[in-house]
């Protein structure tokens, strides 16, 4: 999204390239629900995988995406598995985290992003295109990283109950 008004100057193609990603989103938040209640491990490493693979693709078609129906389909394909990401996240925070400590801890979770966002708008702003999907595929496959140690090593939460006191509150 941050991408398109520079990449697709003409404004007619701004509103379609919103329309599509938002409809990306959309659909994608109908679909999570059932999915992530299924569990959460299997959930976040798929949504994780797929959202690197799809942005992969993005990084191998940049000779291609002013053709707005490359473009289009991977953008969506895109921010369906973003919205993934976002819910997985979304979910996991409050069951991370025990009652007594959870909301400081989500803030704090949440807060790293908060920050890194503005640095990373201001210096990507200076990429070309190539290095800033390179940027996103890297980001991209950091959350595909942690979710894979996650899978290995976490613990399952779906069912959980969410006053237990979690290894993190214990110190």
């Amino acid at each position: 999204m941050v991408l398109a008004p520079i990449e697709f100057p003409n404004s007619s193609e701004d509103d379609l390239i919103i329309f599509v990603a938002l409809l990306g989103s959309s659909v994608a938040g109908f679909i999570a629900a059932p999915l992530i209640s299924r569990g959460r491990k299997n959930y976040t490493l798929l949504s994780f995988l797929f959202g690197t693979v799809t942005m992969v693709a993005i990084f191998i078609m940049v000779p291609y995406l002013t053709n707005m129906l490359i473009f289009l389909p991977l953008l969506f394909a895109n921010m369906f598995m973003s919205e993934f990401a976002y819910a997985s996240r979304s979910v996991l925070e409050p069951e991370l985290y025990g009652t007594i400590n959870r909301s400081t801890l989500i803030g704090l979770t949440r807060l790293w992003p908060m920050i890194a966002y503005p640095i990373f708008t201001f210096y990507t702003s200076t990429l070309n295109l190539s290095n800033f999907l390179l940027i996103n595929v890297i980001l991209w496959a950091m959350g595909l990283l942690a979710s894979v140690y996650w899978f290995y090593f976490g613990i399952e939460t779906k069912n959980a109950n969410i006053d237990y006191k979690p290894v993190i509150d214990r110190y």
